[in-house]
């Protein structure tokens, strides 16, 4: 079992992270099997990018933000990225964590 896992038992009853209603459920339960390659594919665009908002991630990689905010719910979880105190605009204007990896 991996720490992300581990931590899915504490906070989302071992399931990817997940609104609390039945829809945020069945889906979070069908991307389980794809989550770890689709977390790593965002580690690594942040980590090669050296820190990325969201929107940004969502850009890069062709993936809609309901896919990316969760992985990078995930990463948090795992330690793996953390907020880097820097804000982006969004393309709206409004202002956005700069997510980096942790050192």
């Amino acid at each position: 079992m991996t720490q992300i896992d581990m931590e899915y038992g504490k906070a989302y009853g071992g399931h990817p992270p997940h609104s609390n209603n039945t829809t945020s459920l069945e889906a979070a339960t069908q991307v389980k099997p794809k989550a770890k390659a689709m977390r790593e594919n965002v580690f690594d665009a942040i980590r090669r990018d050296n820190g990325l908002t969201c929107d940004e991630v969502c850009a890069i990689l062709r993936i809609d933000g309901n896919t990316a905010r969760p992985r990078i719910r995930e990463l948090v979880i795992a330690d793996r990225v953390i907020d880097s105190g820097q804000r982006r605009p969004t393309d709206n204007g409004r202002k956005a964590i700069v997510w980096r990896v942790r050192l």
